[in-house]
């Protein structure tokens, strides 16, 4: 979902959780060579499926379809394409330039294959990378997984968006001090004591008197480089929010005989996860499954082979003793 201001994003994420709900079906096919057939099916509000929190495969290289369910009133969205191997495919799927990829989501996917002769061996991982919420504004995953806030959690998170700001702005060590002063007064007289509530409402006014604040203490050429680090902060902050109504649902089928798998089931070559935001906003959900392809011929072959050089080496003996 995307916002303009926390006080929209409380309204609208709770009622899209309670109304809506988009879900994200993937099903990625290893084939015998080790290059992989991807192959996405999103559904539910149009607007959800366009937004930056879970971005679609898209592009004139993707084979993309859309539809309309009017039964269920939910827009469809497919997607597929064969990539050769595993590191042709993205970290995410987001080709704009509005946003800085460090805010966005990252899904790196990673697959091997080996061939050994007797047998090939295959292991893939695919990982939703953490949004870090429990480091940064922990009062936010009891809203992901209750969809109910904690009373103080966006003051918390607006204290970490400025104070992270003042950190990675390098401003200097005889200047951060002094400004992290002045903000924390700021906080503590015109944020902390505030219902969420009223911050929500009037979270656009705050931003304002807190980056004006912050960049009183600075050269004016630093100004972009103050707005630039709270834009990424705030829009990871709200691609974090936004994925409180998304599911995943994923299957992954492998060439071979199964060795190993976290996969919730599995069903032959075929292994089945399903998960939401919980399971990667404070730490790494990774999805990893190896299999096996084993040639019993090749053994005789080699065995055969073995034996004939084992025969020809005690024949040339013999014949050599015999002169």
């Amino acid at each position: 979902m995307k916002y303009p201001k926390f006080a929209l994003i409380i309204v609208l994420f709770i009622l899209s959780f309670q109304l809506s709900c988009i879900e994200h079906s993937i099903v990625i096919q290893v084939n015998p060579g080790g290059d992989l057939q991807f192959n996405y099916s999103g559904k539910g509000d149009q607007s959800d499926l366009n937004d930056e929190d879970f971005p679609v495969p898209n592009g004139p290289d993707w084979l993309i379809t859309r539809d309309y369910d009017p039964d269920e009133r939910n827009h469809i969205y497919t997607a597929e394409k064969t990539f050769q191997n595993s590191g042709e495919f993205p970290i995410n799927f987001f080709t704009a330039d509005t946003i800085y990829p460090l805010s966005l989501i990252k899904h790196p996917l990673t697959v091997e294959h080996h061939n050994w002769f007797f047998k090939e061996v295959y292991h893939i991982n695919w990982s939703f990378i953490s949004r870090g919420v429990n480091q940064k504004y922990p009062g936010m995953a009891s809203v992901l997984h209750e969809g109910e806030s904690e009373p103080g959690w966006t003051a918390e998170a607006i204290e970490y968006l400025f104070m992270d700001c003042l950190l990675r702005a390098d401003v200097g060590f005889n200047r951060e001090p002094i400004i992290k002063a002045e903000l924390n007064r700021w906080l503590t007289e015109s944020v902390r004591s505030l219902p969420d509530t009223l911050i929500e409402m009037n979270y656009g006014s705050l931003k304002t008197d807190g980056l004006k604040l912050l960049k009183q203490f600075l050269d004016p050429d630093q100004f972009a480089t103050v707005d630039s680090i709270f834009k990424q902060l705030e829009d990871e902050s709200l691609i974090t929010l936004g994925l409180i109504d998304d599911r995943f649902m994923v299957k992954i089928i492998l060439p071979g005989e199964l060795v190993d798998t976290n996969a919730d089931t599995t069903f032959v070559d075929t292994l089945f996860w399903e998960f939401d935001v919980n399971e990667f906003h404070s730490a790494d959900y990774q999805m990893t499954a190896s299999s096996e392809i084993i040639y019993p011929a090749r053994y005789k072959w080699l065995f055969g082979f073995l034996l004939i050089v084992v025969v020809a080496i005690l024949l040339w003996i013999k014949k050599s003793k015999a002169a």
